[in-house]
């Protein structure tokens, strides 16, 4: 394993193993966790219909 500095270690996502290490998040997890929260947020089919839309 490489070894990370204190900065880029506080600047990196972290997520938690199965033992409940922390551990940095991977581009993968990063984007499924986006997904996920994108899910979320808004609904299915739902038509951007203007900037205001967008940004909430």
């Amino acid at each position: 394993m490489s070894q990370l500095s204190f900065s880029s270690f506080d600047a990196a996502l972290m997520v938690r193993d199965s033992q409940g290490h922390y551990l940095p998040a991977t581009a993968d997890q990063i984007l499924d966790a986006a997904r996920q929260a994108i899910e979320h947020k808004m609904q299915r089919g739902a038509s951007f219909t203007s900037p205001a839309a967008v940004k909430e």
